[in-house]
């Protein structure tokens, strides 16, 4: 019976092969490797965690016409001023307080929970007139919430299924 090690030919993998060899030598032990692995992971799951919490604190706006004292501005809806937005011609700012005060009020009048954290709202009140309540601009929709008595809205599509 003839040695496998005597019949080496060009290009083989096998693992007696000088190629074979080199790769195996220049590989890190696996207990290493893992090692190395896991952490690195454990690592990049601790900055994605991070990242996602700092950017739902501080989500920058982008409106356009709305002076930022409508409900679908994020920094407005937040109850924080606008600080490093996008946003076009903002009164969302310290300098507009009095406007920007008597806008929260019109809202808070029709919506009682309007600006309180997110947690404690329950209960979400919309107006739409032509969207059926199935477009992302209704409250209730935006929070996956049926529409209740409570809400004003028109031709509503949006009700419980229950």
């Amino acid at each position: 019976m003839e040695r496998r090690v005597d019949r080496i030919i060009k290009g083989d993998l096998s693992p007696i092969s000088p190629f074979s060899q080199f790769c195996l030598t220049s590989l890190p032990p696996i207990g290493t490797f893992s090692a190395q692995v896991e952490q690195q992971i454990i690592t990049e799951e601790k900055e994605k965690t991070t990242n996602e919490q700092s950017s739902t604190v501080n989500t920058p706006c982008g409106c356009k016409r709305t002076h930022c004292l409508k409900l679908y501005c994020e920094c407005f809806a937040n109850n924080r001023y606008c600080v490093g937005c996008k946003c076009h011609n903002c009164h969302n700012l310290p300098s507009y307080d009095e406007a920007r005060q008597a806008t929260m009020k019109q809202i808070v009048e029709r919506n009682p929970v309007a600006f309180k954290p997110e947690n404690n709202t329950s209960i979400k009140v919309c107006h739409c007139k032509r969207s059926g309540c199935v477009k992302k601009y209704c409250e209730c929709y935006e929070a996956s919430k049926a529409c209740s008595p409570l809400c004003k809205c028109e031709g509503c599509k949006n009700m419980s299924t229950e």
